[in-house]
């Protein structure tokens, strides 16, 4: 694992939104044709690529990018006829997607082609976010032109981004969550991940560091940087002089109240994170009956329902009510004017169902 000094040095290039906090050279200003690393051809199938990303430390296992891995070593139900890019956002004040595309286009280009050409995909897509900043658009559709990538955009209001929504939205085909997108031949991966395939398969560059994007409530600013795999993110807030007394850390949008604690470690992981006052501790009231959550849910099951059901430990009532079809956006804790741990609930039940499983 990489470490970093107390320190670590940064640099930012004029033109580059990003920050480096470590010395890791700037990617590829032109992604070498597909296959064109070190000069081995690329792999015939994607669980042999799977290994040679392995052993280039390429890894993606985020909310909005299903693990990558898992994806290529899966053994699909369906043959491989899609491959799809998520540049959506899960917050429009921090548009790390559409910043990583436009900056290493080039390498996201290169990523994308290797896998359709690998998986055998007879399609590539790019959704891109109605809200992209108009710049990185272009800079992005620029480099689909004389590729086979065909640009989508879409509305990318959360929770939009999410694999589960989005593939739904755009092939009206099923996944469940937790379920690999190969399952309805479906390669999907975000502009970061494709990037690193990129830079793996066409360069032999081994992913030693990440993008990442800061939103700081506090302060209503928001940093973009890149950095070293094993940092933690106690320096990643230093380095952008957040205090880490005052704010609370969390990974993704924070209606999905994933909390981290600032002496964990940059992984492959979440990229997109928000510093925040803490929240004050509420004392929840008796459910009113009101359906909100029932009406804000975006795959419409009943949360409020799943809260029973979790505090009976009904794991078969909870099977039926759609606990498979939550994709913990949080949206339904956020509307409910009972402040009732409808997501704690969820994430409880399924915690139970995985140790149900392998008993």
């Amino acid at each position: 694992m990489t470490t970093s000094p107390s320190n670590p040095p940064t640099s930012k290039d004029s033109s580059s939104i990003f920050r480096r906090l470590d010395s890791v050279a700037p990617a590829s200003d032109k992604a070498a044709p597909a296959g064109a690393e070190a000069g081995h051809g690329l792999p015939t199938n994607l669980p042999d690529l799977a290994d040679r990303l392995a052993a280039l430390n390429v890894q993606a296992d985020r909310w909005a990018s299903p693990d990558l891995q898992a994806q290529l070593r899966a053994t699909p139900s369906r043959p491989i006829d899609t491959v799809l890019c998520n540049i959506l956002d899960e917050n429009s004040e921090a548009p790390l997607e559409a910043h990583v595309a436009a900056e290493f286009a080039p390498d996201l280009v290169g990523g994308l082609e290797a896998l359709a050409k690998v998986s055998g995909a007879s399609r590539v897509l790019a959704a891109i976010g109605h809200d992209c900043p108009q710049e990185q658009a272009r800079r992005i559709r620029d480099a689909f032109v004389g590729t086979r990538i065909v640009p989508i955009v879409l509305r990318s209001d959360y929770p939009q981004p999410n694999p589960v929504l989005l593939i739904h939205q755009i092939t009206r085909r099923h996944v469940r969550w937790g379920q690999p997108p190969t399952d309805q031949g479906i390669v999907l991966l975000d502009a970061a991940a494709a990037v690193a395939v990129g830079q793996a398969v066409n360069l032999a560059k081994p992913m030693m560091s990440v993008p990442l994007a800061i939103h700081d409530y506090t302060h209503r600013a928001t940093h973009y940087a890149i950095a070293p795999l094993g940092m933690r993110w106690r320096e990643l807030l230093d380095a952008f002089e957040i205090s880490t007394e005052l704010a609370e850390l969390r990974a993704g949008s924070p209606l999905r109240q994933i909390r981290l604690s600032i002496d964990d470690v940059i992984t492959g992981g979440e990229l997109m994170l928000s510093a925040s006052w803490p929240e004050p501790r509420v004392v929840p009231d008796p459910c009113i009956r009101c359906s909100w959550c029932v009406e804000g849910c975006p795959v419409r099951i009943r949360p409020e329902a799943l809260l029973d059901a979790a505090q009976q430990e009904d794991l078969y009532t909870a099977g039926r009510l759609g606990l498979d079809s939550c994709i913990e956006c949080g949206i339904c804790s956020y509307v409910c004017p009972s402040h009732l741990p409808l997501l704690k609930g969820i994430r409880v039940l399924r915690k139970s169902q995985t140790g149900s499983r392998k008993r």
